[in-house]
């Protein structure tokens, strides 16, 4: 373990590059608007939230080397639209599993700990039947953390975090993909006793209760943009801000991700003299764990001045979690709001067969973080 890292300045997979088309793109466009692209990375973050306890370094254990760096695509080679969810693996990821693979990264009590920690995808992981039955595709081999640490002045040991669904232990316990462009955020909650003496242990220790406790959050960046946290859980939104011109919408959606058991609640709470939800409803709500969306009612602004707006305010909650979005609607005038300003580009990837591996290196050409 040498402290290698991954140099996400430059993003490598595999050999083979073909032909990018992209359409209707000029020189007089600036900026340029309507690509989207999709990170093909996931994000983990670090928090620490247990009395007593410092968190010195983590390591990536068990990780993949390989990746597409499209999301995947139909037989015709061409990509879907909307993207699937699930991860999009090649047949051999290049999963690193040896002690001296693993990637270090100098925490030194410094918690949180964010935007250091990237990794490809990887599938979830299962039990394969036994300690004697596990493969690469098992417990054993899942992309974990090895977390260094030590409870007060005393000595530093290690602990195995798997990245695992909240709420059920042992054999009950559920894996998590780790899928591209999400965020997964572990929270160490306590630390109840030592753990191992050395690295090699704790990465074997998959099939034993840690004494390291511990929550995981994930969420889809590309639905949950703004996040509140308070150490247990958290509840996030697709959009802070809302702008929109006078005209009528009945079905505006926003994204809203929360892991409190309770799930989320919204209400109007400025402006419900004309902003309302979708269901004619005072307050809408919606589940934990899952993607769910806010639907706003927007009514007709019947004022004939233009630069004229009126605000509100959605509160959503869940436990003693509270966002604020604002809604500002305004007039614009009618030469306006009449012109399209849409520049349509579609950004597209030929691929012969799905078995074929796209390889790129891209360059970031500006020094901006990744995630």
């Amino acid at each position: 373990m040498d402290g290698r890292r991954f140099d996400f300045w430059r993003l490598y997979a595999d050999s083979h590059v073909r032909e990018i088309e992209v359409a209707k793109i000029t020189p007089s466009m600036n900026p340029i608007t309507g690509i989207n692209m999709k990170r093909m990375l996931a994000r983990i973050d670090i928090r620490n939230s247990a009395l007593n306890f410092t968190v010195e370094e983590v390591y990536l254990a068990n990780y993949n080397t390989i990746g597409y760096i499209a999301p995947a695509w139909d037989a015709d080679g061409k990509l879907k639209d909307p993207a699937p969810d699930d991860p999009n693996l090649p047949a051999d990821g290049g999963k690193k599993t040896e002690e001296g693979d693993a990637i270090l990264y100098s925490v030194s009590g410094n918690t949180p700990y964010n935007g250091e920690i990237y990794t490809f995808e990887a599938p979830a992981a299962v039990d394969a039947g036994g300690v004697g039955q596990d493969g690469a595709s098992s417990r054993k081999e899942a992309v974990c953390l090895i977390v260094k640490g030590k409870i007060g002045s005393g000595k530093s040991t290690f602990y195995r975090v798997d990245f695992t669904k909240t709420g059920k232990i042992g054999a009950e316990v559920e894996y998590l993909s780790l899928k591209r462009n999400y965020k997964y955020i572990v929270t160490v909650t306590e630390a109840s006793g030592i753990g191992y003496e050395s690295f090699r242990e704790a990465l074997a220790s998959y099939t034993v209760m840690s004494n390291l406790k511990f929550r995981v959050i994930h969420y889809n960046r590309e639905k949950v943009k703004d996040v509140v946290y308070n150490g247990q859980y958290m509840l996030g939104v697709g959009e802070s801000e809302i702008s929109v011109t006078q005209h009528q919408n009945n079905g505006y959606a926003i994204n809203v991700f929360t892991d409190h058991p309770g799930g989320w609640k919204a209400t109007v709470t400025e402006g419900n003299d004309w902003l309302g939800f979708s269901a004619g409803t005072a307050t809408v709500s919606g589940v934990a764990n899952e993607d769910t969306q806010l639907l706003l009612r927007i009514p007709y602004y019947h004022n004939g001045i233009t630069g004229t707006t009126r605000m509100a305010t959605v509160t959503l909650t869940a436990g003693r979690l509270t966002y604020d979005i604002k809604v500002t609607q305004g007039v614009i005038d009618r030469e306006s709001s009449s012109l399209s300003m849409h520049t349509g580009m579609s950004w597209r990837m030929g691929f012969s067969s799905r078995s074929e591996t796209l390889t790129a290196m891209i360059f970031l050409l500006r020094r901006r973080r990744y995630m």
